[in-house]
């Protein structure tokens, strides 16, 4: 409509009417004679990256007025994982043209940075929702109105005028959407421009809404501690119990490097304007209402992706929740569905398209080889630790805290913290959910054990 329409041509004058401020202020933070980006970083943070607490705790110090919801917007503009390494820092601070010559004190000069950083997020932000909120939102159908295959700075010169009659400078939206610097905004870069970024406390996805909900709930004591009653050996001695727990923190980062692996494929996916669920189910299914293995191996096929029939035995298991030897379009919803809400809300304003690109078979290809591979990880580390752990009832202890007869994912946080790992919250929530088949929002010792017993012990 058109009133969809104006508010995108309203958020392209936005982000260049402030991208064009935020450029004046980095150019004066980048020309003091002592400059020094890696100083300014490090005195953000003592690690290798910033959080959003150590923005908010520099903003409180030099007086910057900010919200919580502001600063994740700013962080997750910039950065992966709900944070910022050294070069989205550089990027941050990068001004687009040659410096002024203008003195200030760089701790100010950094904190006007942020503050321009963070209007442009409050009002950027209004704009998303209000657009993705509209009855006829439609992300590629709004892609289609601006560009074809990518956008140019003069699909936007003309959408702007066209659609407000106004002549305004675009070229700073313009540098702002383009990501990667090669002078278009391809389909991938307009979303993640277009989407609201809600803080992780408030997604709007259901499921991981639903799940995270079970795990603070989990927090609770629980009335009964089930796992005390079974019988068990003698008292093992603590270096013992110290080396197993090591052995499985060592599985957990395993888990979690697949996972992310998985879910960078799953987004990447996501963001493919050809690609739909329904679609993969029925590429596999042919219109029928479940998958076997033998239809599963045909459609693997189809695109050059070779199993064994082990491999698929093992994808079954783990995925096939009513355990009938048949996927159904719930569990390719398992398989295929971004943990992140916002990439699944990509997905749900989607028609399917029936057809494959070249280019999706391809990203296809390489998440059902990842899923494979990495299911086949999951059953050797299995099998290792199967061998090697003699005291699960005691391990399992060791990382639930407090004696509650289940572990949470407050356990897992400081179990990874302890031995050097700093996961993010949906790294946690990733790694919970395997283990807590019920999702119940807790992980009993039936399950914890269960998910460590090999599939085939030989």
């Amino acid at each position: 409509s058109i009133e969809t329409k104006s508010l995108l041509a309203e958020l392209f004058l936005v982000i260049s009417h402030s991208e064009s401020q935020l450029n004046v202020a980095r150019e004066i933070l980048s020309s003091q004679v002592y400059f020094d980006p890696l100083k300014l970083f490090n005195l953000l943070t003592s690690t290798s990256f910033i959080t959003t607490t150590q923005i908010t705790e520099f903003l409180n110090n030099n007086s910057v007025p900010h919200s919580p919801h502001e600063v994740f917007t700013l962080v997750s503009d910039w950065g992966r994982e709900g944070r910022l390494d050294f070069n989205d820092f550089l990027r941050l601070l990068a001004p687009s043209r040659l410096p002024c010559q203008v003195k200030c004190d760089l701790e100010l000069g950094l904190a006007r940075v942020f503050q321009k950083e963070l209007d442009l997020a409050r009002r950027v932000e209004s704009l998303r929702t209000q657009i993705s909120n509209m009855p006829d939102f439609n992300m590629s159908e709004l892609f289609a109105s601006v560009g074809r295959e990518f956008i140019l700075e003069e699909d936007i010169r003309v959408f702007v005028r066209e659609v407000t009659g106004r002549w305004d400078d675009v070229a700073p939206a313009m540098q702002r959407m383009d990501k990667n610097r090669d002078g278009k905004v391809t389909y991938s870069e307009f979303v993640q421009m277009m989407m609201p970024t809600q803080p992780y406390y408030q997604l709007g996805n259901q499921r991981t809404e639903s799940l995270s909900e079970k795990y603070r709930e989990s927090l609770k004591p629980s009335p009964y501690v089930m796992h005390r009653s079974l019988s068990r050996s003698p008292s093992k001695s603590r270096k013992e119990i110290q080396s197993s727990t090591k052995q499985l923190v060592n599985a957990f980062r395993e888990q979690i490097a697949f996972d992310k692996e998985l879910e960078t494929i799953r987004q990447e996916l996501a963001l493919r304007s050809d690609f739909t669920i329904p679609d993969v189910f029925k590429f596999f299914s042919g219109g029928k209402k479940l998958v076997s293995q033998l239809k599963l191996e045909k459609g693997f096929r189809r695109l050059k992706v070779f199993s064994t029939p082990y491999e698929l035995d093992l994808l079954f298991k783990h995925y096939d929740r009513d355990q009938d030897k048949q996927l159904s379009k719930s569990d390719f919803q398992d398989i295929l569905n971004p943990r992140m809400p916002k990439y699944s809300q990509v997905l749900n304003t989607k028609r399917p398209s029936q057809r494959f690109s070249e280019e999706t078979k391809s990203t296809l290809h390489k998440l059902f080889r990842t899923l494979l591979d990495m299911e086949l990880t999951a059953e050797n580390l299995r099998k290792k630790l199967h061998f090697s752990i003699t005291n699960l009832p005691e391990v399992f202890e060791r990382i639930d805290q407090g004696g509650k007869g289940y572990i949470t994912v407050e356990d897992l946080r400081n179990i990874l913290h302890e031995n050097g790992i700093l996961p993010t919250e949906r790294d946690l929530l990733a790694l919970a959910s395997r283990y807590d088949r019920s999702q119940s929002g807790h992980i009993s010792y039936k399950e914890f054990s269960q998910e460590l017993r090999p599939y085939n012990i030989l």
